[in-house]
């Protein structure tokens, strides 16, 4: 309620913030990143609670071995965090450390797909395709309506319930 005050329009990233941390409180990790992404859509020049959000987020995929978007967020982190910060050389360390791995990750994933893929049948291609084009174009509707960007096909999902060419993205 107070985030969609407009007296509170300015201050919105804060009270997501806030809010995220009282879903993590609850032991809500799931929404707790939800919502530390609400707060970084609605930072304006905030450096410092960017850092913070980014640095949440980064940290609670971390805490879970998903270190794709761990890396992602350390990174984003190392970028807006002062450099004056006493967890600015955690960051920086973690962000380096986890590019590489990061990256291996997406290239096994990338791998796993096409081995899956090597073992469907044409009609379970034609469907997976099929599936496909339709989920993008239902993305592109969705975005049209609501006036964002569709999100990008091409990208890898960050997590996902099982490896191969039929991934389920999810938030964490």
């Amino acid at each position: 309620r107070l985030a969609k005050d407009i007296k509170n329009e300015e201050f919105r990233d804060q009270i997501y913030y806030a809010m995220a941390e009282i879903a993590l409180e609850q032991g809500d990790k799931a929404e707790a990143i939800a919502l530390y992404k609400k707060s970084l859509s609605y930072n304006v020049n905030n450096k410092q609670q960017k850092a913070e959000s980014y640095l949440a987020i980064a940290d609670l995929y971390y805490e879970v071995d998903n270190y794709v978007p761990a890396q992602l967020y350390f990174d984003s982190t190392f970028q807006v965090m002062a450099k004056n910060d006493d967890r600015y050389a955690r960051v920086q360390n973690l962000s380096k450390n986890l590019a590489d791995i990061a990256k291996n990750i997406v290239i096994i994933h990338e791998f796993d797909s096409l081995l899956e893929l090597g073992t469907m049948s044409e009609s379970e291609l034609k469907k997976l395709a099929y599936d496909k084009l339709k989920e993008q174009e239902e993305a592109k509707r969705a975005a049209a309506t609501s006036g964002a960007v569709a999100p990008n096909s091409n990208s890898p999902a960050i997590t996902t319930t099982r490896v191969g060419a039929l991934q389920d993205e999810s938030t964490f």
